[in-house]
C-alpha cells in the first residue's frame, strides 16, 4: 500500500523492527495516519446555523481501489438512489464549488477511493461538514478487510462522526438519517471542533500525535 515512511521488507539492508507508517493496512494493530487535505480550509464554528445542504459529495465518482474494484462507484449510485437530498457530484460538474458545497452541508459522505481513506476524510473534518464514513471494502488475499480509520486506536470516531458499512447504506440514507435529531448534531459537531484542532487540522497536526502514539 501507499506509506508516509518508506519501508521495503523485501531488502535485508533495513532491521525488522523499521518504522512501517502506512495509510491503510490489514493488521490490527497499525498507526493508520490520514492523508493530507488537498485543500485548506478553516472550520467555521458559527456557520453551523447557515448549513441548508442535508449532504455532499463532491469528486472523482469512478475510483477503482487497490483491489481493482470501483467501490466508490457503486457506493455513490446506491446513495443517490436512497436519498435525493445528498448532493454527489463529479469534480467537473460546475453546479456546486467544492470548498462551498461542504461549507454549506451538515454532512458531508467519505467514500473509499484509491486508499480507503482519501485527503477528503481530513476536507470534511476541516469544513466543519460531519463525515459519515462508507467502511471501506478492500479485502485482503485471505478475506480479511482493510477498513480501520486514521488513528483509530486513539480516537472514538462515535464521538464526531457516523460510521457504517455498505450494507446499512439503504437503512440509512432511506430513514435514519431524517430522522437525527439537533442534539445529536450537537454533539457531534462540538467534538469534530475539537477533535480537527488536535488531530486533523493540517499534517503539523498528524505528525505531532503520530509520535506521541509512537
Amino acid at each position: 500500500g501507499k506509506h508516509y515512511v518508506f519501508y521495503h521488507s523485501d531488502q535485508d539492508c533495513l532491521p525488522e523492527n523499521f518504522a512501517n507508517i502506512p495509510y491503510c493496512s490489514f493488521h490490527d494493530d497499525s498507526i493508520i495516519i490520514p492523508a493530507p487535505p488537498l485543500q485548506n480550509l478553516n472550520y467555521l464554528r458559527n456557520n453551523h446555523n447557515k448549513r441548508n445542504i442535508l449532504g455532499s459529495f463532491k469528486g472523482t465518482i469512478n475510483r477503482v481501489a487497490q483491489d481493482g474494484v470501483d467501490h466508490r462507484c457503486k457506493v455513490l449510485k446506491k446513495i443517490k438512489n436512497y436519498n435525493s437530498d445528498i448532493i454527489i457530484e463529479n469534480t467537473k460538474t460546475t453546479t456546486h464549488n467544492y470548498v462551498d458545497l461542504l461549507k454549506d452541508s451538515i454532512f458531508g459522505l467519505v467514500v473509499e477511493g484509491d486508499l480507503p481513506w482519501s485527503y477528503r476524510l481530513c476536507e470534511v473534518i476541516n469544513s466543519g461538514a460531519i463525515p459519515i464514513i462508507i467502511k471501506s471494502n478492500i479485502k485482503d488475499s485471505s478475506g480479511k478487510a482493510c477498513n480501520h480509520l486514521p488513528f483509530n486506536n486513539f480516537l472514538d470516531y462515535s464521538d464526531f462522526s457516523i460510521v457504517i458499512n455498505t450494507a446499512s447504506i439503504e437503512d440509512f440514507f432511506l430513514d435514519k438519517i431524517r430522522n437525527i435529531k439537533k442534539e445529536e448534531i450537537a454533539r457531534l459537531r462540538n467534538n469534530l471542533h475539537k477533535v480537527n484542532d488536535i488531530v486533523f487540522k493540517d499534517v503539523k497536526t498528524h505528525i505531532n500525535l503520530l509520535l506521541k502514539m509512537i
